[in-house]
């Protein structure tokens, strides 16, 4: 929580000094990175919710749900159903595997490199 207001003032002053948890210095990149998986995960959200909307369902039940399958709880308020259209389905059957293993692990088995300082 102590990266968030950091990062705002890095964005506006680059004269800030640097990030210092427990007596150890923070890295930018590590900085951002830390940030970088809740980040996702509300991308992730916020753009499926409104997928759920556009096809009839309640803003608060779409969002929900898609919140329950990203998060691998098996609540539900009775939305999913085997009537629900095939696209939603697949749509929650990636997010609650995303939910599972995570982004960044994903990304990284895809290939995609996540450039981090190393010490």
């Amino acid at each position: 929580m102590k990266a968030i207001p950091w990062l705002v003032k890095r964005a506006v002053s680059k004269k800030i000094k640097p990030l210092k948890l427990e007596d150890a210095i923070m890295e930018d990149a590590d900085v951002v990175f830390s940030l970088t998986i809740p980040a996702l995960a509300l991308a992730l959200v916020s753009i499926s919710a409104p997928i759920f909307f556009l096809n009839g369902y309640s803003f608060i039940d779409s969002l929900f749900e898609v919140t329950s399958a990203f998060a691998t709880a098996g609540l539900s308020v009775g939305i999913v159903s085997i009537f629900m259209p095939l696209g939603l389905k697949w749509l929650l059957i990636v997010l609650m595997v995303l939910g599972r293993i995570e982004v960044v692990p994903l990304l990284i088995a895809l290939g995609l490199r996540i450039k981090t300082s190393h010490r």
